[in-house]
């Protein structure tokens, strides 16, 4: 699409998965990145049709498609902070760094191997993806220019599972179980060690030297990875999630496993 014709447009909606975001997210900041003027000036929308529509939980609190519609027709408008992921091994454009970009979650390790091996189940729908009742990030923002960083020991199997229980019920909390850290940050690197390295029982295959990346639901095959936040990089047909009597934040954001996750 041209900047001019793009620029006749008040938005661009993306009706799908959060994939589908994601790609439009990306092509957006990729346009801006090259200067294009017409881009800066479009809102962006997300009606829901994938399997676990976690931006749009993100976004309104709800997976509703019609609640995503009425939020773009009546012209809501809302900054969205996202998590810009450059991959040094990657091949983009004139040998630079291939760039993604998310605006609910990045994980390596556990996240990375449900990604890699829930393609299968896809038979199951949304049955197979759980929601935190009270957000994964209750007091979570969505353009406060942070994000949190997951960091997960190497525990047994039965502790795990507590934590991911526990991620179900109450959201992320700091010290949570002792082998839980939960920080706020605005920017992150992991690096491989040389010969590789060990995450042990979050693999499929615990005799393989490196899981990969969950980039909203697309999978990344590199370790050596920066990452940052882009405050209010977006905005969006939203007003964000209505917050319950207790200020909880009706839907959230996050993840586990040596993770890096929007609210």
């Amino acid at each position: 699409m041209k900047s001019e014709e793009l620029g006749s447009y008040q938005g661009l909606v993306a009706v799908g998965g959060d994939g589908m975001f994601q790609e439009l997210v990306s092509g957006i900041l990729a346009r801006r990145a090259r200067g294009d003027p017409a881009a800066h000036r479009i809102r962006l929308g997300h009606i829901p049709a994938g399997s676990t529509d976690a931006v749009a939980c993100t976004l309104h609190g709800s997976r509703c498609a019609v609640t995503s519609a009425l939020h773009i027709a009546l012209g809501d408008r809302l900054a969205l902070d996202c998590g810009r992921v450059a991959a040094a091994g990657g091949e983009g454009e004139g040998g630079a760094a291939s760039v993604r970009h998310f605006v609910c979650l990045a994980g390596y390790g556990f996240m990375g191997e449900v990604m890699r091996h829930s393609e299968r189940l896809r038979w199951l729908g949304p049955g197979r993806s759980d929601k935190s009742k009270r957000g994964i990030i209750p007091n979570g923002h969505l353009s406060d220019g942070r994000m949190y960083l997951v960091l997960v020991s190497a525990v047994r199997h039965h502790h795990f599972l507590r934590f991911l229980l526990r991620l179900a019920s109450r959201g992320l909390v700091d010290r949570c179980t002792p082998h839980v850290r939960v920080i706020p940050i605005t920017a992150m690197r992991l690096s491989p060690l040389p010969g590789g390295h060990s995450v042990g029982g979050c693999l499929w295959d615990a005799a393989a030297p490196a899981s990969a990346w969950n980039v909203d639901g697309e999978l990344l095959y590199d370790c050596d990875v920066e990452i940052a936040v882009q405050r209010g990089a977006v905005e969006v047909f939203a007003r964000g999630p209505e917050t319950g009597p207790t200020g909880a934040q009706a839907g959230g954001r996050g993840n586990s496993s040596g993770a890096a996750g929007r609210r």
